[in-house]
């Protein structure tokens, strides 16, 4: 059996390339194989614009947990696309399922111990730093009781023990220390189980068949009442992550087909491609039934973004920056948001609030990257190699 290492970030990969860049790559490649021979060489670049899109994202759930938490706020539809969380979090399983399917080949239980060792030090171990933060800040900050929507009830309102401690370790969707937790639970999950179903969607017709063979699997369990549990979940959120898994297969001939788009319509996908990922903020659909819009729109971006005839400012530093600092942030706002707002609501206005929230989340989320999350990823590949 052979399947694919995900590599840990998106800063270790690079489209595999032949030449300097993937236009040139594709230019040389006339047919399928070629293709994927031209791209199975040695990376050349990073990825550097998925980096940025997944920055611009977690942005976008930290202003989304912003709004929430005022019941009575009423946002401008033109605000509406910058605070889309939910959005966010499905962008963020697709791009997942993309990235890991970048990675090197796994066909030894030894090359999955070493992958799943560096998984835990991408991930786990920055969250297990970000549960310690959590729990420090409920004991300081336990308990106050201010004029805001449930969902800020549904932490630091519950004394810190032992069983809670462990069961935000041990993944529970049921979080009490950090709103933001809940879909780690399923990240990590799926990604250390992704080696073992991976090999479903080696080929092309394997990757639609397994796709919607989870979609049908999810949709069957929510039928039959299982909607409200974790088992339900799962193959949810699967579903996004499989679906960059199948975007992944397809890269190379849908990246030498944008590479061939005349420029209005190239911009013109672009733009369709939001207006996909954002379908429920912009038409006021369902949220939920067209959450496979959204994911169709979000992988759209993913390609689409990647073409250096795209320019909408992801190759810059400050993209950049947030792309470095996105897991960091992930972690870190929620526990930012919930202590300003016990110490500083009444005492300063909304706006102000706000300002001081965006500035703070920014500067713990460096430094947690910096202290712990980069650490950790770099302790993480060490183990790994040490299995060789």
């Amino acid at each position: 059996m052979l399947v694919r290492m995900g590599a840990d970030s998106l800063d270790e990969l690079g489209a595999r390339h032949l030449g300097s860049t993937p236009e040139a790559a594709l230019s040389r490649a006339g047919n399928p194989r070629r293709i994927e021979r031209s791209f199975a060489v040695k990376p050349t670049r990073r990825l550097q614009e998925l980096d940025s899109l997944r920055g611009v994202a977690s942005l976008t759930v930290v202003w989304h947990h912003w709004i929430w938490i005022f019941r009575d706020a009423v946002v401008p539809w033109y605000i509406l696309p910058f605070v889309s969380g939910r959005e966010a979090v499905i962008l963020f399983f697709v791009i997942s399922g993309f990235v890991l399917s970048l990675g090197s080949p796994v066909t030894s239980p030894a090359q999955y111990v070493a992958f799943a060792l560096r998984r835990i030090g991408r991930i786990y171990l920055p969250f297990v730093a970000a549960v310690a933060l959590s729990g420090v800040c409920c004991m300081l900050f336990i308990g106050r009781s201010l004029p805001l929507a449930d969902w800020y009830y549904s932490s630091w309102h519950e004394p810190v023990t032992l069983a809670i401690i462990l069961r935000e370790l041990t993944l529970s969707p049921t979080v009490t220390l950090n709103p933001a937790f809940w879909s780690l639970s399923y990240e990590i999950v799926i990604s250390l189980l992704f080696p073992s179903f991976w090999w479903l969607m080696r080929r092309g017709a394997w990757s639609v068949a397994a796709l919607v063979g989870c979609k049908l699997l999810e949709v069957w369990v929510w039928k039959h009442g299982f909607g409200s549990t974790y088992v339900a979940a799962l193959p949810y959120y699967l579903t996004f992550f499989m679906l960059g898994v199948a975007l992944a297969r397809g890269r190379h001939l849908l990246l030498r087909r944008v590479e061939h788009m005349p420029r209005a319509i190239l911009w013109s996908a672009l733009a369709v491609s939001l207006a996909a990922y954002l379908n429920y903020i912009l038409l006021h659909l369902q949220a939920r039934k067209t959450d496979v819009l959204t994911a169709i729109g979000a992988a759209g971006l993913i390609i689409l973004c990647q073409s250096p005839r795209i320019r909408i400012g992801l190759r810059s530093r400050v993209a950049q920056f947030f792309g470095r600092v996105s897991y960091s942030l992930y972690l870190v706002h929620g526990v930012v948001l919930l202590a300003l707002l016990d110490i500083f609501f009444g005492r300063l206005p909304k706006w102000g609030m706000g300002a001081l929230y965006g500035v703070v989340s920014v500067a713990l989320s460096y430094l947690f990257c910096l202290a712990i999350e980069e650490p950790a990823h770099k302790l993480g590949k060490r183990w790994a190699r040490q299995t060789r």
